[in-house]
């Protein structure tokens, strides 16, 4: 599994695992994703290749969205939650590339600041989440799955080399009518 920064710049308030006593009463043992420096209204982009399962609001999380990958292992969810409402740009059944827009940060649901909540969890086929009694509700810690860039360089990198490949096309056909 390969995963892209959601939002950039990076920074990370609180990461996979830690302030066991702060979860423990949602009943986990620590906390079950990373939370990525996010100012309001900073952009979240999609970290994978994915379809969209689940876009809505849950009483913790605030608003967010939930997208669905495949890899040489099966099936995986990423998490997105603490989003802008009404700026989730996705809809359920949306097919995501690296780097397409889901919508904006926020600090919607439990949450003491603006910023991203991004979990990651291994399914089943049928999308329900596996080893539910980890600890974390079947999360687990994402960071060793991150290459180090971030999914907006990625879409902005393939636009500029299509501009790029056009400009270039273009210059040969005025070459070619000169």
């Amino acid at each position: 599994m390969i995963l892209y920064y959601p939002c950039k710049p990076l920074g990370v308030n609180q990461p996979f695992g830690i302030n066991p006593q702060t979860y423990a009463r949602f009943g986990i043992n620590g906390h079950n994703g990373i939370d990525f420096f996010a100012p309001d209204g900073t952009g979240v982009f999609a970290t994978h290749e994915g379809t969209v399962v689940q876009v809505g609001v849950d009483e913790y999380e605030g608003h967010g969205v939930v997208v669905e990958g495949v890899d040489e292992i099966g099936k995986y969810k990423t998490i997105y939650w603490h989003m802008k409402e009404n700026e989730i740009a996705v809809k359920v059944g949306d097919k995501l590339s690296v780097g397409d827009f889901i919508g904006k940060a926020d600090n919607t649901g439990f949450s003491t600041g603006s910023h991203l909540h991004f979990g990651l969890k291994r399914t089943d086929d049928n999308g329900d989440t596996l080893n539910n009694d980890n600890g974390f509700l079947g999360a687990i810690d994402p960071m060793p799955y991150f290459t180090g860039q971030f999914a907006c360089d990625d879409k902005l990198g393939k636009l500029l080399a299509l501009i790029k490949s056009i400009a270039l096309q273009l210059l040969g056909i005025l070459k070619g009518k000169q």
